[in-house]
Formats: structure tokens, sequence, C-alpha cells
């Protein structure tokens, strides 16, 4: 664990925090919810397919879900249409990055219908 997790699990337990005021408190949520917000921004962004099951795209760091997951995707989950973005055509990444349609290949049966992924066909609601 590094310092700041120490710090912070330190500090954020229930007997420190049933002495916070209103007005503390509501300081404290802004300043977390913006650090949340960084994070979460910030993260990589790891695809783990280990539930299949759920079937789903998450985040194995910080939890997001990103819909279906997708085994051709370039990021692992299925993409149903193309964005444009400066001037670029193409899907858009976890990342919020554009992959240009150039730089791949897909499904051309169901190319973008808006139903089934680009990728690997699946409908949009699974049954």
């Amino acid at each position: 664990m590094g310092i700041i997790h120490l710090s912070v699990e330190r500090f954020l337990n229930p007997e420190t925090l049933q002495h916070v005021e209103d007005k503390e408190r509501k300081d404290l949520i802004t300043v977390l919810r913006k650090g949340l917000d960084y994070l979460y921004q910030t993260c990589p962004h790891n695809i783990d397919y280990t539930d299949k099951e759920d079937r789903g795209a998450t985040c194995s760091i910080c939890g997001i879900g990103f819909g279906w997951y997708c085994p051709e995707s370039p990021d692992k989950r299925c993409h149903y249409d193309f964005r444009t973005q400066d001037g670029v055509t193409g899907i858009r990444l976890i990342t919020r990055e554009i992959l240009p349609i150039s730089e791949f290949s897909i499904n051309s049966d169901v190319y973008n219908d808006g139903e089934t992924c680009l990728f690997c066909g699946n409908p949009e609601e699974r049954k």
C-alpha cells in the first residue's frame, strides 16, 4: 500500500468522519468527487473478461462498465456505429480516441446498422 492509500484509509473511517460538521462534510465530498473523477478519467482501463455469465466489458481497475464484451474489437467492447471527431471517422475507443476506419476491418455483413457489433456481429440486446 502506498502512503496516499494509508493516509486516506486512516482519515476516511467512521470514528474520524462522525465528527465532521456540515460545511466540512460538503467540502470533503466535493474534494473526494473531484479526486474520483480524475482517477476514473485517467484510468488505463484494462478490460478483463472473467465473468462469463455477465459478458460485460468491465475495467478490472476502476470497475466502470463499457457495455458488452467483444473478443474481436481493439478495445474489447462492442461497437455499434461510427463517430467523427476532429475530421476523423471511426470507432471511439475506451481511451476516447477515434480509431480511423482505415485501421481496422469490420464484419461487412453487419456494417453500421446500429443493431449489431461492427466486429463480432452480436446484437445490441443479447438474448
